[in-house]
């Protein structure tokens, strides 16, 4: 089923087992206004999931971000996880974040694994003076069983 509260929705799917075991295919969803105030915006809600593994965090500029030269999608720790750079800011780009797919998932801190719940963070060289940007992340997540 699919979940909107305030400018974040989610849509899952659910695999449960006799003992209430769970595997769970979501997506969840914001529009984020960027701040004016500084080169970094986080969402309000938590997109990536505690336990889980982030399949791709996708974006779309819905108000073209003025001011700043570049942006790109990452978390709290990592700037470019998701996504490099990206250039083009106006209205209607889009940009597909799998960055963090690449390289050994053992070895790589910034991997596709989530163990604590965070935040998607938006990040941009210089301040924007506007912009707006629909975020969505892909997961799977995962519940251990209650016996």
């Amino acid at each position: 089923g699919t979940i909107t509260l305030g400018t974040t929705s989610r849509a899952v799917s659910i695999a449960k087992t006799a003992n209430a075991a769970e595997w769970i295919h979501g997506s969840i969803s914001e529009l984020l206004t960027l701040s004016t105030a500084g080169t970094t915006t986080d969402t309000t809600a938590n997109l990536l999931p505690a336990n889980s593994i982030i399949e791709a965090v996708v974006a779309r500029v819905t108000t073209t971000i003025t001011t700043a030269t570049s942006w790109q999608l990452g978390d709290p720790t990592t700037a470019g996880r998701f996504t490099n750079a990206n250039s083009t800011m106006t209205a209607g780009t889009t940009d597909i974040g799998l960055k963090h797919q690449q390289g050994s998932v053992a070895t790589d801190a910034a991997g596709p694994v989530q163990t604590a719940a965070a935040k998607v963070r938006v990040t941009t060289v210089g301040t924007p003076g506007a912009g707006a940007v629909r975020i969505t992340v892909f997961y799977r997540q995962f519940v251990a069983p209650t016996s």
